[in-house]
């Protein structure tokens, strides 16, 4: 299999075959970009890049190598992305693939989202100041004592007596707060997040 010939890149014009026996990409003949064998290594030539003619200096042995020169990464991707949207190939090409996998979905976003609720969303009580100060009261009303197990300290939560979502003028309210442990207001609430009720405290529910 005959393979491609190209020229050294050191200036000698020797020519070889591209690829080696592992089919890697060869630029120079064996020895030839070495300091001693290529008399122009190091040299550097003042260009202007492609895309924002900004001057840049490139290796002499470089220039024969690549047809375009860039400053950067940057302007180089700004250059490849203005070829391809002025390639007419380009252009078929994407749309034939979205021609084969069909119509595309359209995106439910705000109205058009099936669990739209007329832009009106939850606040968040983590950021909430004024809840968080409230909380904190509570723990120091009630000396972090949870009201239905008796226990002191640990992971407590502050329990709302009139909920949170029933009335607004009480969210705030010192006196319809309550102090409890975790499994005590998960108990309460009748969920069952991580409970690690002890045999005691199951007496007392």
């Amino acid at each position: 299999m005959l393979q491609e010939k190209v020229k050294c890149a050191c200036g000698c014009g020797q020519e070889f075959d591209k690829y080696d026996k592992k089919r890697r990409i060869r630029r120079y003949i064996s020895g030839h970009n070495s300091k001693i064998d290529n008399p122009h290594k190091g040299e550097k030539v003042s260009l202007k890049c492609d895309w924002c003619n900004k001057e840049i200096y490139k290796l002499k042995c470089q220039i024969e190598l690549y047809q375009y020169h860039f400053c950067s990464r940057h302007c180089k991707a700004k250059w490849i992305g203005n070829k391809l949207s002025n390639d007419y190939l380009y252009k078929e090409r994407q749309r034939q693939l979205i021609k084969k996998k069909g119509n595309k979905p359209p995106i439910h976003i705000g109205m058009d989202h099936w669990n739209w609720k007329g832009g009106i969303s939850k606040p968040n009580r983590g950021e909430d100041y004024k809840y968080l100060q409230w909380r904190k009261d509570v723990f120091v009303k009630y000396n972090y004592i949870c009201q239905i197990c008796g226990i002191r300290g640990g992971k407590l939560s502050s329990h709302h007596i009139i909920s949170w979502v029933d009335n607004v003028d009480l969210r705030y309210d010192l006196d319809n707060g309550l102090c409890l442990c975790y499994d005590c207001h998960m108990k309460l609430h009748g969920l069952k997040k991580k409970i690690t009720y002890l045999p005691q405290q199951l007496e007392l529910f």
